[in-house]
C-alpha cells in the first residue's frame, strides 16, 4: 500500500479544500494520506483583520 504526506499552507481556506480533495482522491486508490497544515506565520491580530481562516483542521 502506498503511503502519501500533503503538507499545505492557506490562508483564506481554498487550498485546504483542495487539498483534502487531494486526499480524498489518493485515498480511493487506496493510499494511506497524512494531511498537515503548515503554522500560520502571521501575526493573530493581522490574520483576523486580513479575514484568514484560522480555525484550519491538521496543524503541525
Amino acid at each position: 500500500m502506498s503511503q502519501a504526506f500533503l503538507l499545505y499552507y492557506s490562508g483564506y481556506g481554498r487550498i485546504e479544500t483542495m487539498a483534502q480533495v487531494v486526499a480524498e482522491g489518493a485515498r480511493s486508490a487506496r493510499a494511506t494520506v497524512e494531511v498537515k497544515r503548515v503554522p500560520e506565520t502571521v501575526q493573530a491580530d493581522v490574520a483576523k483583520a486580513a479575514h484568514f481562516k484560522v480555525d484550519q483542521a491538521g496543524g503541525l
